[in-house]
């Protein structure tokens, strides 16, 4: 039966939370009351966004606070609402007394992309809203760090909204769970049809509680800490532009009764000051709680571990799941991924190491327990132009513990970029007498049948409650008409092959280690 004790799940129980949390500064430790609401695919959480900002009636004393990797400033929330495009959204807020801040993203993709994040930059602070180019996340390792990290604060009447996940505000994350974007969407989003037109699927959350506090504080320590620190500020910042300290708002205290108990968890590199590097005061030496929750929960797993991720080539990850398969008689995997994660053959090592991974895992413990797929609107017709994109960072655990944020499984995410990621863990609990699980957190349990509905194409009457049963009905109707699923195998340009074997590239340049040197580091190729 699931253990479905939050406490057997979450960091900072079996050890003190500076161990587990591996960052003695931080201060972040809050997991209840909270209401936690999945929003599955970029329409339901852009709808969600617009909803809650509701910058018409916002007034002085609201904040919006916003992290992302990137922000198209032209990209409308709701296509066929014409009042709804993120800028001019995030204005009429501003115009109408809110504080509206924005942290956005600079790393490597800008400086061969500046339309990115520069043109929403510039927009910004031509309308007097105060935006960041966060560059801190890339001084480590030749500027290839990226500050990932994908949440938003919102407090209106004094009352916080959080939202963390996976979903950038930028034009291909639009789509809605049909993943029939051309006719929902009419193209106002999606100028990049020929890449990917038949969907992309991805996750966020929308937070109303106790948590909303560790997002805040969060967002404070990181524009606090730019402002403060004039060799950050300066570098691609406007310096005629300098942004002011943030300072806390006043908050209502929460009305909530929620039973959802969530833990907020980072990743933040280790910067050497003895190299020059600058360090973060709110986490010295680094910060890998989300890699370490979600290793930590893969020990725990006795049934069920459900993966969804855009990478997967993590092979600490792959060693972790190894593990748990050779000693849990009982426990399956199933991981759901793009048909190729970089369709760049730049980054085609991404390809090879998935592959490396999966091969690892099948030849330590075989087909029977483990399996890999992707996504097309039409899984029989192999035509890259129907693949569903999978960009969710998402776990489920014995459908208790969910992980969801921005932790791709790969060795950046859990080092070396900066990330967040929400644990959850639900009070509510449903019995189910014919399984081997029994006792399940409606929480976990609901999302992962909606999720596999939406895969597999089927209605909820064909996804059994029984995992063991779903498990093997993902085996026996991939690849065939209307179901979306695919077997996976690793995509390889064989042609180029000879450069994966530079070990010094990939773990310099694509998947970096961000590590103290005298913690736990995961080993280079």
């Amino acid at each position: 039966m699931s253990n479905t004790d939050f406490k057997h799940w979450f960091l900072g129980y079996d050890s003190s939370i500076a161990d587990e949390f591996r960052n003695p500064d931080r201060v972040l430790f809050t997991e209840s009351p909270n209401e936690v609401e999945v929003l599955v695919d970029g329409a339901s959480y852009m709808q969600k966004l617009y909803d809650v900002i509701d910058s018409d009636n916002a007034t002085s004393g609201d904040v919006i606070y916003f992290a992302g990797l990137e922000l198209k400033w032209d990209l409308y929330l709701i296509p066929d609402n014409g009042f709804s495009q993120i800028l001019e959204v995030l204005d009429r807020a501003h115009k109408n007394g809110a504080d509206v801040r924005v942290l956005l993203s600079f790393h490597y993709h800008n400086r061969f992309e500046l339309t990115t994040n520069v043109d929403t930059f510039r927009r910004l602070w031509s309308r007097g809203i105060e935006c960041i180019y966060d560059i801190s996340a890339g001084v480590k390792k030749w500027f290839t760090g990226a500050a990932h990290q994908k949440f938003a604060i919102i407090c209106r009447a004094g009352k916080l909204h959080g939202f963390c996940g996976g979903i950038d505000i930028t034009y291909d994350r639009w789509d809605t769970d049909q993943h029939d974007s051309k006719k929902q969407n009419n193209g106002i989003n999606r100028p990049f049809a020929q890449s990917f037109p038949a969907g992309w699927h991805d996750v966020h959350t929308y937070i109303q509680g106790a948590a909303c506090h560790d997002l805040l504080t969060s967002f404070e320590e990181r524009w606090n800490f730019i402002v403060d620190t004039p060799e950050i500020r300066s570098r691609f910042n406007v310096k005629s532009r300098k942004p002011s300290t943030l300072g806390s708002p006043q908050i209502s205290p929460i009305p909530l009764n929620g039973g959802h108990h969530v833990q907020v968890l980072r990743t933040y590199p280790c910067f050497r000051p003895e190299e020059g590097e600058i360090e973060l005061p709110f986490a010295k030496h680094g910060e890998m709680s989300a890699r370490e929750a979600c290793l930590k929960a893969i020990r725990q797993a006795e049934y069920l571990i459900y993966i969804e991720d855009q990478y997967f080539y993590s092979y600490e990850i792959a060693s972790a799941l190894i593990d748990a398969l050779n000693s849990k008689p009982r426990l399956r995997v199933l991981v759901v991924v793009p048909r190729e994660p970089n369709a760049d053959p730049l980054y085609e090592w991404a390809n090879y190491h998935q592959g490396q991974v999966i091969d690892m895992i099948h030849t330590s413990v075989g087909y029977e327990r483990f399996g890999i797929y992707d996504l097309n609107i039409d899984p029989v017709t192999d035509l890259v132009e129907n693949q569903i994109y999978v960009h969710a960072k998402l776990m489920i655990i014995d459908d208790v513990w969910v992980e969801i944020g921005s932790m791709n499984c790969n060795r950046r995410s859990t080092t070396h970029d900066f990330e967040m990621c929400v644990a959850v863990v639900d009070d509510a609990t449903s019995t189910y007498t014919s399984t081997e699980m029994g006792t399940v957190c409606d929480f976990a349990h609901d999302l992962r049948l909606r999720l596999w509905e939406e895969h597999l194409g089927v209605p909820p009457s064909q996804i059994s409650h029984d995992h063991v049963i779903g498990f093997d009905f993902w085996r026996t109707h991939s690849d065939i008409s209307p179901h979306h699923a695919r077997n996976h195998i690793a995509s390889l340009n064989n042609e180029r092959k000879w450069i994966f074997w530079k070990p010094n590239l990939w773990n310099s340049q694509i998947d970096i280690e961000g590590s103290c040197p005298d913690e736990d580091r995961i080993p280079p190729l």
